[in-house]
């Protein structure tokens, strides 16, 4: 009986998709609507650390591309300012405009224009207007390599001084699609002045681009410039390395996707709980302001986790370091360790142990080893918020002051990947003297990694401090973002 069950459902179902299979293949196939010719992104970067040592560099940029049949316009506008220790190490407004016009399959001619204010540069403007002739070398749907030059005229006012004159340019222009979402692009130009070679300007940018979703994107990017001439007292070179949120407003334009199979069959579900095994990954960042003001920041990170049944383990390190011109302004480390022992579904015991060390902050050292209980709230593959906390002891040295007394640990984790290779991961913990409630301090930290290509990530994070009771004159809270790049082992 169970067999003709069988049979028979078998029979209805298979049928079926015979029956069906001639209207499918009757019903048109949808057509993809042609990317509207103008693209505008804004884009915003910040990079602060706040507190006991105080910078701040941040960045706005615009700009709009109208991409046509045979020509492409291209207007953008960025103001970049920064500050370490209430002097400012950066404060530049630019503007600039691409126009080229295809004449042939790879030749092209056009224009380019740009406006530049640096004042740490004593440069209160330059303006410099170039037609230019161009060559695709490389052109295909992944890569292109372009080449030009042109002649035309420039006008700056450098050191109080106003000038004028007819300049060269030798262009070149690269772009690398590495993935659907991911692209490497990177453009040099070199400015002389017409008749005297010993003046001239170089400028080169570069960075990658991936695309969060499809209004939001993640981009690290590097620029560079270079005045042979530079005003008396400044440098002849600037540097400047950001990361940056863009958002597109009505979306980032995109290629027609491929026809897909038509299917009746549902795809794999995933699984309804975390990955097993070792999962591990290692970061590093640097924000660099060099030439006229210098400064620096270098950050870099290593975590690991290790899931199973019924036990996991979790190690982070981070740490911080940066320097202006006179002195060091940051020099941080932070670690902790958490081992989870699963007896239900939800429910754990286990132990952590953290570790501090903020030299400005006046903590030579501060580690609390502690027993915990917790419940994961959220527990599938996608998302983990988990709550904890337990007694433990505080062994810390301030400002030369070793102490140590029983404190009570509240820890709080959360993990999330909002789409395939974008994750989000956040934590929170406090930990307090009982016999002194005014006495605790509190730890955060959120990182966002982007996967671009393999397991090579863009990674932008903020981690906080906050000590309630600071010794002397130091302030309570630290804040700290940073963006660079990471590995996933």
């Amino acid at each position: 009986m169970t067999r003709s069950i069988l049979l028979s459902a078998t029979t209805c179902l298979f049928g079926g998709i015979v029956s069906v299979a001639p209207a499918l293949a009757e019903v048109p196939v949808t057509q993809v609507k042609k990317p509207a010719p103008l693209e505008i992104t804004a884009a915003g970067s910040l990079s602060a650390s706040s507190g006991n040592s105080d910078s701040f560099t941040s960045g706005l940029q615009g700009m709009a591309t109208w991409l046509g049949d045979s020509h492409e316009l291209v207007l953008g506008a960025d103001y970049l300012y920064g500050e370490n220790s209430e002097e400012t190490t950066t404060d530049t407004i630019r503007a600039f405009g691409n126009f080229r016009w295809t004449v042939s399959d790879r030749m092209y001619v056009g224009a380019r224009a740009g406006y530049l204010h640096d004042p740490l540069a004593d440069l209160e403007y330059r303006t410099q207007v170039l037609p230019k002739v161009g060559y695709d070398v490389i052109k295909n749907d992944r890569v292109t390599l372009s080449l030009e030059g042109g002649l035309g005229y420039l006008w700056e006012d450098k050191g109080g001084v106003s000038d004028h004159y007819v300049a060269g340019l030798l262009g070149q222009r690269f772009k690398y699609q590495l993935t659907d979402r991911t692209q490497f692009w990177q453009s040099a130009g070199f400015v002389p002045e017409f008749g005297d070679f010993s003046n001239y300007q170089l400028e080169a940018e570069a960075g990658l681009t991936t695309r969060l979703s499809d209004f939001w994107a993640l981009r690290f990017s590097g620029r560079g410039a270079y005045d042979n001439t530079p005003a008396a007292g400044a440098e002849t070179t600037d540097l400047v390395l950001m990361t940056a949120v863009e958002y597109a407003i009505g979306g980032f334009q995109q290629k027609p996707s491929p026809k897909k199979r038509r299917t009746l069959f549902k795809a794999a579900g995933g699984s309804s709980a975390p990955k097993m095994g070792w999962d591990s990954s290692a970061g590093a960042g640097v924000t660099v302001s060099d030439g006229n003001a210098e400064t620096v920041t270098l950050t870099g990170g290593y975590d690991v986790a290790f899931r199973s049944a019924s036990n996991e383990w979790f190690f982070d390190i981070d740490a911080s370091y940066s320097k202006d011109e006179v002195s060091t302004t940051l020099q941080k480390t932070a670690a902790e360790i958490n081992y989870k022992w699963l007896f239900g579904p939800r429910w754990y015991a286990g132990a952590n142990f953290g570790f501090l060390h903020d030299d400005l902050a006046g903590v030579a050292y501060r580690m609390t080893p502690s027993a915990l209980a917790g419940a994961y709230l959220l527990k599938n593959d996608a998302m983990t918020f988990s709550l904890d906390g337990g007694p433990g002891y505080t062994f810390e040295s301030v400002d030369d002051d070793p102490e140590g007394y029983v404190s009570v640990f509240v820890g709080q984790r959360f993990t999330w990947e909002l789409i395939e290779g974008v994750t989000l991961k956040q934590s929170l913990s406090a930990v307090g003297n009982p016999s002194d409630v005014s006495d605790y301090h509190l730890d955060g930290s959120a990182r966002l990694d982007v996967r671009l290509i393999g397991n090579l990530m863009l990674r932008s994070g903020v981690t906080w401090t906050y000590i309630n009771e600071p010794t002397r004159d130091r302030k309570k809270s630290d804040v700290l973002v940073t963006g660079g790049f990471a590995y996933r082992f």
